[in-house]
């Protein structure tokens, strides 16, 4: 007895198949901008812009972040009466991690270069020094990719200079500083 040969399996037609959706993919690049009350341990108190620009890495939240701060000029208190301002420009990198959602967190620590312009009685100078930097934040996302963040930033400067003026002790440059800032954060490629 001869059997029929078996029938083959049952197929859509091509058009009746559903194509896969691709998983969107998590903005990698980010700017920002904000503003922070600064204390530092020479008595100065001060604000500062800050803009920014960092990179999510595909592994596990992993952030790289470039800040540039512009300070505002400060006085110092000083014993001598003669008048010490200071107004520095910091450029720092650092990595970190961020958590993922509509509310997330962020820690980062890094380093970075300090210029400062130091003018005490009419002279002024350029001073270079070296810095690190730990920050804490957190955010919220209003939507289209643009976050509203809130941070806390420790700084730590090893070098510190003593400002002299016709052979007087007028001031330092401080040894640490801390600020408190509110900014936006916007995810570059976000829907």
């Amino acid at each position: 007895m001869i059997a029929p040969p078996p029938a083959p399996p049952a197929t859509r037609p091509p058009s009746a198949v559903a194509p896969t959706a691709r998983p969107i993919a998590a903005p990698r690049w980010f700017v920002g901008a904000g503003r922070a009350y600064v204390v530092t341990t020479a008595a100065e108190r001060t604000a500062a812009t800050r803009v920014d620009a960092a990179w999510r890495s595909p592994w596990r939240g992993a952030r790289v972040r470039l800040t540039f701060d512009w300070g505002d000029a400060a006085g110092q208190p000083t014993t001598t009466g003669v008048s010490v301002e200071r107004q520095p420009w910091t450029v720092a990198g650092t990595l970190g991690w961020r958590s993922a959602g509509r509310g997330w967190l962020e820690a980062a620590g890094g380093g970075g270069l300090v210029v400062s312009r130091v003018d005490a009685m009419g002279v002024g100078a350029l001073r270079l020094h070296p810095t690190a930097v730990a920050r804490a934040g957190g955010g919220v996302a209003l939507g289209l990719g643009v976050s509203l963040r809130a941070e806390v930033e420790a700084a730590l400067y090893p070098v510190a200079d003593r400002y002299w003026v016709a052979g007087v002790a007028a001031g330092q440059s401080p040894i640490a500083s801390f600020a408190a800032g509110l900014g936006v954060d916007i995810a570059l490629g976000a829907r």
